[in-house]
């Protein structure tokens, strides 16, 4: 039986009611949620379809890990066979497997010839079409293929200070550095204005917002997992779990006086892409300067000179991947390191929900940072850029008995460098404010956590890297970059079809 997995997403309403606001196939996994892995999954339902089919295999399309492995220890606690094919975002076709009675196909890849991956999760308006006359249903606009305006808003809800309408892409592949658009508009013709600027592959929908169900000054986005099954499409439920807009609502909130748009950060309204982007720095953090002297990380600016260092290579070992295995001692380290500097490209706040890792060193003092931080360490006598992120691969990850290495910014003429042995490794979650700053060059100096700290002591850690030939990890999901095709967030670089961090080529 050939079943498909949807994900569909969820806002309160002003009543505190939640309705679907779009359904998704090859549907994502986001890390900053509330619930853990192991929460957010409830297979009881399946295993009761299971035992009434009478199934005696599953077959998992897709590209979800956990699902991945959570149905690979379930099938073998219920006896029965397993079988996995990787199908990854952006795949043109999924392959062939043979539906049988006793064969539990579960499908979450896109599939282009299945009516509801190419019509209701393609196209976000045939979603909205089809639930308008619930009572779950939402005030939209649109242009049709003849640019023939249908418009089903009847009313102008008042947010407050807070947007009311969002301009959303119906479908997928659109430019996120400038969609989704949020307005805030008060009467019809300040709305008329916002329908002007519509085309066909934007729509514009009503925007929910209800004050009393925040988090932590956060707006919540519940996401729901079914497994829809033939013939009638009736649904399995597989759990699901709460995620959050990637800033908090509060501050004055700044429209464009003519056109009605948001023009402060939008973060507070719409949820992060799956890169999992963690702040790297908290507002009283202090860089080195390339001039030696010490700025907070709220005071840096675009174009700021820092200090970094330049560290020996004589392997040539690329950092695409930004786990690079230098394959030299600390001693081989400290002769030949050199200072030089560097350059902030970007800075952009983030406050969200996310894991946090406490790393406990021997010499009783310890170092609190979010999971998507690398630093440079010693495993296994060889100094190399290490993740803290528990669930990256194991000879990437920062382990109990590996060595961080600190820089002492006492020195800003000869690099020399303290180590701290990991004695252990917690990890927690909360709301994480703090910037995420992107530099020129590969690393980035994060200092004592505030000027009343009295060590000279600084971290080095890995910044995304520059394109190199290989699988790069900074978009959405890693894809392959080739000399021919460079593959950078940055704004001198083409980014490949499927980056989501930069503008399409």
């Amino acid at each position: 039986m050939r079943t498909l997995l949807i994900g569909s997403d969820f806002m309160y309403d002003r009543d505190g009611n939640l309705k679907p606001i779009e359904i998704n196939t090859s549907v994502g996994w986001h890390y900053n949620k509330l619930e853990s892995n192991e929460e957010a999954l409830d297979l009881s339902g399946l295993t009761a379809f299971i035992s009434e089919r009478s199934f005696n295999k599953i077959v998992y399309i897709g590209n979800i890990s956990h699902l991945n492995t959570t149905l690979k220890t379930f099938t073998a606690g219920l006896s029965l066979e397993y079988e996995y094919f990787k199908v990854t975002e952006g795949s043109l076709t999924v392959p062939f497997v043979e539906d049988t009675e006793t064969t539990l196909i579960i499908r979450s890849a896109y599939d282009t010839t299945a009516i509801v991956d190419s019509t209701y999760c393609r196209d976000k308006v045939e979603f909205l079409k089809l639930i308008k006359d619930q009572t779950f249903g939402f005030q939209f606009a649109y242009l049709d293929s003849d640019s023939n305006l249908t418009n089903y808003i009847t009313s102008i809800a008042d947010n407050g200070q807070h947007p009311n309408f969002i301009l959303k892409a119906r479908y997928p592949n659109y430019d996120k550095s400038q969609y989704p658009k949020l307005f805030k508009v008060t009467n019809q013709q300040e709305l008329d204005v916002v329908l002007s600027t519509l085309t066909e592959d934007y729509f514009l929908m009503e925007f929910l917002f209800n004050p009393s169900t925040l988090l932590g000054d956060h707006l919540q986005l519940k996401r729901g997992l079914s497994l829809l099954y033939p013939p009638t499409l009736e649904s399995i439920p597989l759990g699901g779990y709460t995620t959050f807009c990637t800033d908090v609502v509060t501050g004055e909130k700044q429209y464009d006086t003519e056109t009605f748009e948001l023009i402060s950060s939008k973060n507070a309204y719409i949820t992060a892409d799956f890169t999992h982007k963690l702040p790297k720095l908290e507002q009283t953090d202090l860089v080195v300067m390339a001039d030696g002297t010490t700025k907070s990380a709220a005071d840096l600016q675009v174009g700021d000179l820092i200090k970094t260092i330049d560290i020996p290579n004589p392997f040539n070992v690329g950092n695409y991947d930004e786990t690079a295995n230098y394959k030299i001692t600390v001693d081989e380290l400290e002769a030949g390191t050199t200072y030089s500097t560097n350059k902030i490209l970007k800075k952009a706040t983030i406050n969200t929900w996310c894991p946090i890792t406490k790393l406990n060193f021997t010499d009783a003092t310890d170092w609190l940072d979010t999971e998507g931080s690398k630093y440079l360490a010693v495993k296994n006598n060889e100094v190399r850029f290490l993740s803290i992120r528990p669930n990256s691969p194991e000879e990437n990850t920062l382990a109990i008995g590996d060595t961080v290495l600190l820089l002492d910014a006492s020195n800003l003429e000869t690099p020399t460098f303290v180590e701290k042995v990991v004695a252990s490794i917690e990890t927690i979650s909360q709301f994480f404010g703090g910037y995420i700053i992107e530099v020129e060059r590969e690393h980035l100096f994060l200092t004592r956590a505030s000027a009343e700290d009295n060590t000279s002591f600084v971290a080095i850690e890995h910044n995304a890297a520059p394109c190199y030939e290989g699988y790069y990890s900074g978009c959405n999901y890693s894809v392959y970059c080739s000399k021919s095709t460079p593959l950078c967030c940055g704004s001198t670089y083409t980014c490949r079809s499927g980056c989501n961090n930069c503008p399409q080529p």
